[in-house]
């Protein structure tokens, strides 16, 4: 592991996969646009004005000119699925924050995208 990277943790607990992400020196609010349940997708994707969807945040990102680099996804639930493409490959993607404060959890939650995997 270099140093600044994330520490990840996968554990399984039935069918259901999380991952606990220690995020201390990596995040940068400023580079990132932000995914709120309570959201909506005519939103910019700032912490005070979230968007709906984890899509609408991708199509924000390579909209931004490399700007924004971080997708910032509050605990909850998202309909997908989401598309990644080769054009996402310098962004990172980030869950489990209060919609609220924009914080890490300090207990590890569920940030669920569901949806049918793409070919």
């Amino acid at each position: 592991m270099r140093r600044g990277e994330p520490v990840r943790r996968d554990c399984h607990e039935g069918r259901n996969r999380h991952r606990d992400l220690r995020l201390a020196g990596v995040l940068n609010p400023a580079a990132a646009v932000f995914v709120s349940p309570s959201g909506n997708d005519s939103n910019p994707g700032t912490q005070g004005a979230p968007v709906a969807t984890p899509n609408r945040a991708l199509a924000i990102a390579a909209g931004s000119h490399g700007a924004d680099t971080q997708i910032w996804i509050a605990a909850g639930s998202y309909a997908g699925p989401m598309t990644l493409t080769a054009a996402d490959d310098n962004l990172a993607i980030y869950g489990n924050f209060n919609a609220t404060t924009w914080t890490e959890s300090p207990t590890p939650s569920a940030t669920t995208v569901t949806g049918t995997p793409e070919a």
